[in-house]
């Protein structure tokens, strides 16, 4: 079960998805085991990194994300060729909220059609992160991880538990919470879903209800669940 996006679940009676009724979120053994005074959550800014470059496949809806996440919240961004793993390294540690819109494996064996070992997040000049060293990165003082990336929330050893796997290690390393992607992500409507749900946050809604209300123009149009639903908030 661990598979399905619980609010793609079909209410015959109602003729709603489970989204339209709920804010849903899903926890790790360890997701709110800090306090939350732990974090200021005011006046937040974002250091986004949006399609890096070169690459085997563009990601053009990605460098828009980007760009548009930053600035709507007066913040910094690095695309194409400045989106680099030193930067990602070195920066993010004075942010609340980290968003990366590029590829990322987490196929078993890999994912060759973008050339990237399992496990790994990708970066500008095919420069890697790979997930396991999350907790070098010392990020207390992280509100939010966004992976806008090809099946984040996907481990490499499948056996059940994807949709932990990537967002516990980020837990483990600091961050209070992570949005990542079940499957492969369709980059425009990514892109406009992530955009939205900056929005609602920055209007004081939870995180969690930011995303839900970034979602619910498609499910009311009856837009399939396979584009807005892989999109899934881990942690508190």
């Amino acid at each position: 079960m661990r598979y399905i996006p619980f609010e793609t679940l079909f209410d015959n009676q109602t003729d709603q998805y489970l989204l339209e009724k709920y804010p849903i979120h899903y926890l790790t053994r360890i997701s709110g085991n800090k306090k939350p005074e732990s974090k200021n959550t005011k006046r937040q800014k974002v250091l986004a990194f949006g399609n890096p470059t070169p690459t085997k496949l563009n990601l053009p809806g990605a460098e828009e994300e980007a760009k548009a996440i930053a600035e709507m919240l007066s913040s910094k961004h690095y695309i194409r060729e400045e989106a680099t793993l030193p930067r990602f390294k070195n920066e993010s540690l004075g942010f609340s909220l980290v968003h990366l819109a590029t590829h990322g494996c987490f196929q078993k064996g890999g994912c060759p059609d973008v050339g990237l070992e399992e496990g790994t997040i990708l970066f500008a000049n095919d420069k890697t992160f790979n997930i396991r060293d999350a907790a070098l990165l010392g990020l207390e003082n992280t509100d939010l991880i966004v992976l806008s990336a090809c099946q984040t929330a996907m481990e490499a050893n499948s056996n059940g538990e994807e949709i932990a796997g990537v967002a516990y290690l980020f837990e483990r390393a600091g961050a209070d919470a992570v949005i990542a992607s079940l499957w492969n992500a369709e980059d425009e409507t990514t892109k406009d879903i992530m955009v939205k749900f900056y929005q609602y946050l920055q209007q004081g809604m939870t995180k969690v209800e930011a995303l839900r209300q970034a979602k619910l123009s498609y499910a009311r149009e009856y837009v399939s669940p396979f584009y807005w639903s892989p999109l899934i908030l881990i942690g508190n």
